[in-house]
């Protein structure tokens, strides 16, 4: 991969400058000082024009090849908000939301083409959290907190300074997923880098988030996927067949008997079903969503959603944040962000690509059970998913177009 596209780093720079600005726009002392909505117009501001100037410049036959999907990513996802009765410039934020995932999954096609530069954005992700701990320690903000349903049974956490531990667990994550993929697929290790992906896990079990830990362990395993070409012929489409069963069994397991047994992943289910109560019978806010019940009010959108469809429930499930601002397009949408990956991961031919893909695919995944990353640009988490993927689905169209 790292042989394959090189691009010099002065057009490359703005990316890693944009992930640095929005992970310090999630710390606890820029939403303090209520400068989070600017860091953040700020942040993607340089990321959507840098991938916009990125496509504009790429071939006609690229252009075309992103084009249909794009188009119709942009059908399911704002229709349901153009159609429904809110304020101008809650549309337009909410389809500025629409629009940096279309632009990081689709759009950024081929702006990251080297080990490098993922390796440069998993520093500026680790540089932005560095910057918040830091900020947070000299204007006396804590660190630490507690966990309801810590890690190992331990109800100590802490936040690294971000406004969320998940999100800071999250941020650390992705930062040990770019390093990692780096140091498997692509070179060498340095001891920094060694040392960082040390300080990332250590990171993830000291910030209590579960969630965050599950996803470590998910990618972890995924990543060797490449092993698999070692089993030669039809063994390996049997193997895989019976890999697929025995994943889908040991999911449901665990599922059942660890995710449905804990009380605030609970509280995350019931908040899901309470809300499909509450619209049972209503088709046009299901379809097209209902995000005017939401936005425009007096409360916040989490009070505001509790409020109407029950207190017994939590909001941190990406799929219930979709049905709410997107309704079922919505849902269509996103599943086909995850088919087309998953699609091109089966239909490449180089083995480290679908490895990446199918991981990072699949790590992405997972965390739409347990937070809101793939659908939220207020975590960078979701966002950093989708370069990476958007990268080796690049790879596979140049390896279509050889």
């Amino acid at each position: 991969m790292n042989d394959i596209l090189k691009i010099r780093i002065n057009k490359f720079s703005p990316i890693p400058l944009s992930f640095y600005i929005i992970t310090v726009s999630g710390s606890l002392y820029v939403t303090n000082a209520g400068l989070q909505i600017i860091f953040e117009y700020l942040g993607y501001g340089i990321l959507l024009a840098s991938i916009f100037i990125h496509y504009l410049k790429a071939p006609a036959r690229r252009r075309k090849h992103l084009n249909g999907y794009a188009f119709i990513l942009l059908i399911l996802f704002s229709i349901g908000i153009l159609l429904q009765e809110l304020v101008w410039t809650t549309k337009f934020t909410l389809l500025l939301t629409m629009l940096a995932i279309i632009f990081t999954y689709l759009l950024s096609e081929g702006i990251i083409s080297s080990y490098k530069e993922i390796k440069t954005i998993s520093y500026a992700v680790f540089t932005g959290v560095i910057t918040s701990t830091v900020l947070a320690l000299i204007s006396g903000i804590s660190i630490t907190g507690s966990a309801s349903e810590g890690i190992f049974g331990s109800s100590f956490s802490i936040n690294g300074g971000i406004l969320y531990k998940n999100y800071f667990a999250a941020d650390m994550l992705a930062v040990y997923m770019g390093l990692f993929i780096c140091s498997k697929f692509g070179y060498k290790s340095k001891t920094t880098d060694r040392l960082i992906m040390f300080l990332s896990v250590l990171c993830i079990i000291l910030s209590g988030s579960r969630g965050a830990f599950v996803l470590f362990v998910v990618f972890l395993i995924v990543i060797e996927y490449d092993k698999i070409k070692m089993i030669k012929g039809k063994q390996r489409t049997a193997f895989i067949f019976i890999l697929v069963i025995v994943c889908i069994i040991v999911f449901a397991f665990l599922y059942r008997n660890i995710a449905l047994n804990s009380s605030t992943y609970m509280y995350r289910i019931r908040g899901l079903l309470n809300y499909l109560d509450y619209s049972n019978g209503d088709l046009f806010h299901m379809v097209f969503g209902n995000a005017e019940m939401a936005y425009d009010q007096e409360t916040s959108y989490v009070l505001t959603i509790r409020s109407i469809v029950g207190w017994d429930g939590s909001l941190e499930f990406a799929w219930l944040d979709i049905l709410i601002k997107n309704g079922i397009l919505g849902i269509v949408g996103f599943a086909l962000i995850f088919i087309r990956s998953f699609k091109i991961a089966l239909s490449t031919n180089n083995w480290k690509v679908k490895a990446i893909l199918i991981a990072v695919t699949a790590t992405c995944l997972c965390s739409s059970l347990v937070e809101t990353y793939i659908q939220s640009i207020h975590a960078v988490f979701g966002i950093y998913c989708y370069m990476i993927m958007a990268a080796c689905c690049n790879l596979y169209t140049n390896e279509l177009h050889k």
